[in-house]
């Protein structure tokens, strides 16, 4: 569901419709009526109603799980006494299913299996698969993106798995292997990577394992990344019985010199063992720090919000920063904001602003390439209202301190950015704008003014200077691409007059949405139409919860992408897609580069044809909230296209 015009960038104000399973409609039900109203709900549901639902939402994902399984049992290609075996079991499980405790909300996470009784169920798809006639441990691959079913059936998997990343030099890239467990007990297995440097653990390479969780909407997913556990010379960790495991292996171009490695994963378990090979390539063109800039609403100033606190942000930060998000977001509490009786009878502040809160918050990101603060402007100033003459005497009096205590931050020109009014749909927003960025644009130059309308058709609204006044224009991707020429025309003419362009989404629920087409391909987009920066909403949103590890809890529609818990934040496939979107931008940029520096005619006309081929193919059209499913070709597109250009730009620098 698209949040558009439901939720706030500021202060969440609810989602009005969604639809949820049976099992899950009193929590949603309630979830609403607190984002509606505030937060203030006159009956919050005691610890026992917390309990309550967290089992009959347990309960639900064992029946589902319990009926697939019984499904296939019917169709499996095994043995009559097997199959009458294994559907005993199917019975005598189905009885434990009622009778499982409440889970202590304290502890309770929605990582699968749920407990033993969700185990056992998985345990006879797992012996299901061991009836195929399947090794206990399979070793198998699709493209890392793709989204992994459930209960997988690994018999039909193509080729030998092996893992291939090639990287610049300065970027980060990916691959990863799928493990199933094809009997009825969980197994304990090792990986072990040898013959490439700093083997068995090279500080240059992030093993992870794709741990399974439950959503709101009872659709699981692989999509949590933490570090697999390292111990005795290598990475250790059980795969449950009928269950398949992502391991996903990131590679860190700045820590390996150039070169290719072949070296190998010797995976293993107690009744196995296989050799995986392991091309590891660093080209020795560099990628420099990106050009695209990210922001993702995170709100990290004071105590944080949302899902951000102060026992987590610390961890939250050193996550986005690792993804390349080099424009942090603040709440309006981080400026001072003077009342009428601060201001002397020409509009002069009389006495220093408490700059505090902005310089803690800054602290936190340090070289951040810009500072948003999300600032709500309304029609009046320190007591003033719009269109008096004391009104434009004190924002420009306090514009002016702005920008002096910017500058003796060190901050750049612009460094520091003021959205106005969030998402603004009416014209009384569109006069408030253009009437603060009048003052603003002549006091506080400096100041750099961000704006993201959602009108259907911005070149039609009044005033219109609320959209041609203010420096950097962030497009909702949506609207933009349903408005047509008329809207695709209005942005490019607000950029050839020096308007900077952002591209940004805000659709959810964010672990059902393709890592793909939704998070990758916004920053294809975002190059075809010569933006400089994308946004997500939000680094912070878990809907309402403390952890983005417990869906079950009462709550609204999720939008983080990293998993975020009460003192720690963790990477995901979702969130790594952000980061190499961000580098796919850099590719297609330095392609650009060559074709506008090049001397080489030919050279020119190759990377300029590369370039229009990778946009034609890619983004293509739009895709609005792209469920995740397994869809390789567009997984593996982009992939393709980046090697074609990482070969080409070795071609023209042979040294």
């Amino acid at each position: 569901m698209d949040k558009l015009g439901l939720v706030s960038k500021v202060r969440p104000r609810g989602v009005l419709t969604w639809r949820v399973p049976l099992a899950t409609a009193s929590s949603s039900a309630l979830a609403i009526v607190l984002a509606l109203t505030g937060g203030r709900h006159s009956s919050a549901p005691s610890a026992f109603d917390v309990r309550r639902e967290m089992r009959e939402q347990s309960i639900q994902r064992l029946t589902a799980d319990l009926a697939a399984v019984r499904s296939s049992l019917a169709t499996a290609p095994i043995g009559v006494d097997r199959a009458t075996e294994l559907r005993a079991r199917i019975d005598a499980v189905e009885g434990e299913i009622k009778s499982i405790p409440e889970p202590d909300p304290a502890s309770f996470t929605t990582v699968l299996p749920l407990n033993r009784t969700h185990a056992k169920i998985l345990g006879i798809h797992g012996a299901m698969l061991a009836a195929h006639s399947l090794a206990p441990l399979v070793v198998w691959k699709t493209h890392r993106y793709d989204a992994v079913p459930f209960l997988a059936d690994p018999s039909f998997s193509d080729g030998a798995p092996a893992i291939e990343i090639s990287v610049m030099r300065g970027e980060y890239r990916a691959d990863a292997i799928l493990l199933t467990n094809a009997t009825d007990q969980s197994i304990e297995v090792q990986v072990q990577l040898s013959d490439v440097p700093g083997s068995p653990r090279p500080d240059w390479l992030r093993v992870s394992t794709g741990e399974w969780t439950d959503t709101q909407q009872h659709t699981p997913v692989a999509d949590a990344l933490p570090d697999a556990p390292f111990s005795n010379n290598a990475y250790r960790f059980a795969v449950p019985g009928g269950m398949t495991l992502r391991i996903w292996f990131t590679v860190n171009g700045a820590k390996l010199e150039p070169g290719t490695y072949q070296g190998k994963l010797t995976v293993q378990s107690a009744r196995y063992s296989m050799r995986v090979p392991a091309t590891f390539r660093v080209s020795r063109v560099t990628m420099a720090l990106p050009r695209l800039s990210l922001g993702t609403w995170d709100y990290t100033d004071g105590n944080g919000k949302l899902g951000i606190t102060p026992q987590n942000k610390d961890a939250a930060i050193r996550l986005m920063r690792s993804h390349f998000v080099d424009s942090p977001w603040a709440t309006r509490a981080v400026l001072p904001w003077p009342k009428a009786d601060q201001f002397d009878e020409v509009g002069s502040l009389k006495d220093p602003l408490d700059f505090q809160a902005l310089d803690s918050w800054i602290g936190f990101w340090p070289g951040a390439r810009r500072y948003y603060v999300a600032i709500e402007a309304s029609s009046s100033f320190a007591g003033a209202p719009i269109r008096t003459p004391q009104f434009a005497t004190r924002l420009a009096s306090w514009g002016r301190a702005v920008v002096e205590h910017a500058r003796a931050l060190g901050l750049a020109s612009k460094g520091l950015g003021f959205l106005l009014v969030d998402e603004p749909r009416r014209e009384e927003q569109n006069v408030v704008i253009s009437e603060w960025a009048r003052v603003l644009r002549t006091s506080a130059a400096d100041l750099d003014l961000f704006e993201d309308p959602i009108f259907p058709r911005p070149d039609q609204v009044s005033p219109p200077e609320a959209f041609t006044l203010v420096d950097e224009l962030c497009l909702h991707l949506g609207i933009y691409s349903r408005g047509g020429s008329p809207v695709a025309r209005y942005f490019e003419e607000r950029r050839a007059a020096g308007q900077r362009l952002w591209v940004y989404q805000t659709s959810g629920p964010v672990r059902l949405l393709d890592p793909t087409q939704y998070f990758r391909m916004q920053a294809w987009h975002a190059f075809s139409i010569h933006a400089i920066g994308i946004a997500f909403w939000s680094f912070g949103d878990t809907g309402g919860r403390a952890s983005s590890w417990n869906e079950y809890a009462t709550g609204t529609i999720a939008y983080a992408p990293a998993f975020i818990g009460p003192f720690d934040v963790t990477d995901s496939v979702h969130w790594q897609a952000v980061r190499e979107g961000i580098e796919d931008y850099e590719y297609l940029s330095m392609l650009s580069d060559t074709a506008g520096s090049t001397a080489d005619s030919g050279q020119r006309a190759a990377a300029m044809a590369l370039r229009r081929e990778a946009l034609d193919e890619l983004p293509g059209s739009y895709v609005r909230e792209p469920s995740w499913n397994r869809n390789a070709p567009v997984h593996a597109r982009p992939d393709v296209y980046r090697l074609r250009i990482l070969s080409f730009l070795e071609s023209i620098h042979p040294r």
